[in-house]
């Protein structure tokens, strides 16, 4: 079953989304994670197999965090409520389309997503 690790920036209103798609997820900010930097929450997600959801942009840095080094990343491109809302709409294409997340970065703002192998 695809888990997602949801990173603390996330609204709740995303988190409200892969929910009601039935997702398995885990926050965060409510575990033993919260607070850490960059790097350990990077390392617990591919760790426990999990894609990261983050508002992060620095998660999208593939010389950092390569495609081909993780088990999918999905950096969400917002900066207020109507990008969120708008955002989510896309999100949700992309959770009901893709069918595999693994070694891709997917990147998602209010009108599209697009995604790097």
């Amino acid at each position: 079953m695809t888990t997602f690790l949801i990173d603390e920036c996330v609204s709740f209103l995303t988190v409200k989304l892969i929910q009601e798609c039935g997702f398995q997820w885990e926050m965060v900010g409510k575990s033993i994670l919260k607070g850490k930097d960059d790097e350990t929450i990077y390392k617990h997600a591919q760790r426990n197999n999990m894609i990261l959801v983050t508002y992060d942009l620095g998660f999208g840095n593939i010389f950092k965090y390569s495609p081909s080094s993780h088990h999918g990343i999905i950096v969400m491109r917002v900066s207020d409520l109507n990008s969120i809302i708008s955002g989510n709409r896309v999100f949700k294409v992309l959770l009901n389309r893709e069918k595999s997340f693994e070694k891709t970065l997917f990147i998602v703002n209010s009108i599209k997503y697009r995604k790097r192998k």
